[in-house]
This record gives C-alpha cells, sequence and structure tokens, in this order.
C-alpha cells in the first residue's frame, strides 16, 4: 500500500510524512466528537473511515496489508532491526489506542468480557432466529476480534462455533459434514449450512437434501476418522 512518499510496508523507502505528523499529532489529541456506543456504529464508523483516509491511515485497517519483516540486512551484512518494521509497528500501536479510545467504556468492557468467555469455552454463540449469513458473519467479526487480542481462531475452531451453534433443523447437515473423510473449509461450511437453510424453507428440496444425507452417512458409517468438536 503505497502514500505519498513512500510504502509503509515492503516496497518503499520512507514512511509518509503524513502519517509521521499523524503519530506524533494526531494521536496525542485523541479526540473525536463520537464515541461509539450501542446506537451510532454507522456515525462512528463514518468519522473513522474520514479520519484514517485524511492521515493516510486507512491502510492498517484493511487484511490485505503486510507487515514489514522485523529484520533486515544493512550494508556490511549485518542483521538489524528493520527501520520499515519499526515504523510500521509504531502507527499500527498508536492508531489501535486511538481507536480504543473512541469506544465508549461500556461497550469495551462487554467485548473484553466477550472474548474471555469466548476464549476459555464458556459462551457459545448461537444462530437462533439469524439468517445463516448473519450467523456467520458475526462470528467471523468475533474470530477477528479474538485474533486482534493475541488469541488467534484456528480454521477447525471456527467451523466447530457455526456447528455447535445450530439448531436441530440443521442436524442433518451437521452429520454430514462430522463424518466426511474430506475436511472441509469455513467457506464450505458456510456454504453448505447456506444451502440447508434454503432446503429448510423449501419442503420439496428438504425431502431431496434428507436423502441425500442418508446416502452420505451410510457409505461413511465405517469411516472412524476424527470429528470437528
Amino acid at each position: 500500500m503505497e502514500t505519498n512518499g513512500g510504502s509503509l510496508v515492503s516496497g518503499g523507502s520512507e514512511a509518509s510524512p503524513v502519517a509521521e505528523i499523524a503519530t506524533d499529532q494526531v494521536f496525542a489529541n485523541k479526540h473525536m466528537n463520537v464515541r461509539l456506543d450501542d446506537t451510532n456504529f454507522l456515525l462512528w464508523k463514518q468519522q473513522v473511515t474520514l479520519m484514517t483516509r485524511g492521515h493516510e491511515l486507512e491502510h492498517f485497517l484493511e487484511k490485505s496489508t503486510s507487515v514489514p519483516s522485523k529484520t533486515a540486512i544493512d550494508s556490511e551484512g549485518k542483521t538489524i532491526v528493520n527501520p520499515k518494521y519499526s515504523k510500521f509497528r509504531k502507527l499500527d500501536t498508536s492508531l489501535a489506542s486511538w481507536l480504543l479510545s473512541t469506544i465508549s467504556p461500556n461497550i469495551l468492557s462487554h467485548w473484553w468480557e466477550l472474548i474471555h468467555q469466548l476464549k476459555y469455552g464458556k459462551r457459545s454463540l448461537k444462530k437462533d432466529s439469524l439468517s445463516i449469513r448473519e450467523y456467520t458473519t458475526q462470528i467471523k467479526e468475533i474470530c477477528d476480534l479474538l485474533a486482534t487480542s493475541g488469541s488467534p481462531v484456528s480454521e477447525v475452531e471456527r467451523i466447530a462455533m457455526v456447528l455447535n451453534g445450530l439448531p436441530v433443523e440443521y442436524e442433518s447437515s451437521v452429520a454430514a459434514i462430522t463424518v466426511s473423510r474430506t475436511p472441509h473449509t469455513f467457506d464450505v461450511v458456510v456454504s453448505m449450512m447456506m444451502d440447508a437453510e434454503s432446503r429448510l424453507s423449501d419442503p420439496m428440496r428438504l425431502l431431496v437434501g434428507m436423502n441425500i444425507t442418508r446416502y452420505d452417512q451410510e457409505g461413511s458409517q465405517n469411516y472412524s476418522g476424527s470429528r470437528y468438536r
């Protein structure tokens, strides 16, 4: 991701002068008119977006941004701390601190409580009245939050979160996944659950799906491989 005057990641020579100013001045003030609460997410997001774009820092909020290598080789062939990494880390940490300062204490405390409960298995998400798309999007967001807090969630754990929170109506689809000889990715599981959701809303498709599931289970009944838990 290029900025005026270079790149903060691999491929550039210097960090943007604007970005350097942002670290020293903008984050020192840490002032925004709106603090995130239960009622103003869209307004809060708009202000955060405008602020980060105005100081050429929006790429820090994008998953595609790569982090510079921690070390580099100097002209004498010695391994040193990569200056680009140091600048990147300084800006990233300052931006994260500023973002936290724009969130109301009530929301923050709820987030950290949720992270702790999910991390130690004291709470599981439930689909309830959500659509599969809404439900799995919520799981993705929580997994991203856990990763940000230093507790990354593996692909298998993400799938388990999805399957464990589904109601009994999805039992046949869950069984088809857990007995499958081929491991599924999170995206594939989401696609399968969306298809199951569609079948549940269509009696004819539901009948066909039940027959297919029964065939799959019978074909895998002698398979003793591990299941997602």
